[in-house]
């Protein structure tokens, strides 16, 4: 049997943090699914396009109302899906831009999760 090598750089635990996608095409609110200092897993609440770089904002990191203000970039999508009568798509991305205060307090989210 062959197992696929862990690419990941930084360690990933599943959260639900509530997120701000700003994109030329609007606004939209989501979540992550889990996350990481390096990138995240998100559920967009309606199906707006999604382009290859944007900017979006976690927010309420550990409960301080911080916002951490993040440029991603679109690694990967499962398509749209629904919830009841919402619409959602679930991306991956990638932080290309992101401050190393920021990426700290990322990982000490991490660390910190029980």
């Amino acid at each position: 049997m062959k197992f696929s090598q862990e690419k990941r750089q930084f360690p990933r635990i599943d959260v639900e943090l509530p997120i701000f996608i700003d994109t030329t095409c609007g606004c939209t609110y989501g979540k992550t699914l889990n996350i990481s200092a390096g990138g995240a897993f998100i559920r967009c609440l309606n199906s707006l396009t999604i382009p290859k770089v944007f900017y979006l904002a976690i927010t309420n990191i550990s409960q301080l109302y911080l916002h951490l203000p993040v440029k991603a970039e679109f690694i990967w999508s499962n398509g749209l899906g629904q919830e009841g009568n919402l619409a959602f798509r679930e991306i991956g991305v990638e932080f290309s831009k992101i401050s190393d205060e920021d990426r700290e307090c990322i990982s000490a989210l991490i660390s910190d999760y029980p």
